[in-house]
């Protein structure tokens, strides 16, 4: 990638992180128009428009990345987080679980496809998911919070007390895990 393309790159980053994301997804757009097989550029603005509440761009963007790189197992994660934002739950579900295959032994990716099973009820393999990310990654609160609340969904209530406890422990300002604990305590 050259020079320009670099700097326009990190103009859309940027952009991002003031919170000029408008802005952001106009410079992307403008840099997939220039480099259009950009997995960088597909993947933040994808994100990007699914945040924007546009799931059928950034499934396109995602799939695009996918056609791309078959192997990249956060293409398909993306493409199921657009699926179950356009309430296509089957979609997604058939989506975070190639995911899951592609790279089972990837904790990022357990961790997202784990969540994503959570937001599709499926809590019993969510937990099975957020668990064994919980292993490779045990320092995640992110992680803990959502292996409790899965945990607590799926009926394991001191499974998910130790998941909310370890996620308040890890990262004592998150409130999450709080109301997740006290509404299992107050029962």
């Amino acid at each position: 990638m050259n020079t320009s393309a670099q700097q326009l790159l990190e103009s859309g980053v940027t952009a991002a992180r003031r919170g000029d994301l408008d802005g952001a997804r106009r410079i992307y757009r403008q840099f997939l128009a220039e480099y259009p097989e950009s997995p960088e550029g597909l993947f933040a603005l994808g994100s990007l428009e699914l945040g924007a509440g546009q799931p059928g761009v950034a499934r396109d963007c995602f799939e695009r990345l996918a056609e791309l790189q078959p192997a990249l197992a956060e293409a398909q994660i993306g493409i199921a987080r657009a699926h179950l934002a356009a309430g296509d739950r089957s979609a997604a579900e058939i989506h975070a679980r190639r995911a899951l295959g592609m790279s089972p032994d990837a904790a990022v990716v357990r961790r997202e496809c784990g969540r994503l099973l959570l937001s599709l009820g499926l809590y019993t393999e969510a937990a099975d998911s957020l668990s064994k990310a919980a292993i490779l990654v045990p320092e995640d609160p992110v992680c803990r919070d959502s292996l409790g609340q899965a945990l607590l969904l799926s009926g394991d209530l001191p499974g998910a007390e130790q998941a909310f406890r370890d996620a308040i422990r890890l990262d004592p300002g998150t409130a999450s895990p709080r109301f997740g604990l006290a509404s299992l305590l107050l029962g």
